[in-house]
């Protein structure tokens, strides 16, 4: 896994959205409802 990657542009993209407010989302790191690895896998993540 390379890490994180930021990216900016045009055109159209597609993957689901996991996210959530930053507060929860690093609350639920390390819980039973973080996503999988696989679920990251063509995942558009928003903050």
């Amino acid at each position: 896994m390379r890490g994180y990657e930021i990216i900016s542009g045009k055109g159209i993209v597609q993957g689901h959205l996991p996210g959530d407010c930053i507060d929860v989302f690093i609350m639920a790191n390390g819980t039973k409802i973080w996503p999988s690895i696989n679920e990251w896998t063509n995942a558009i993540l928003f903050i």
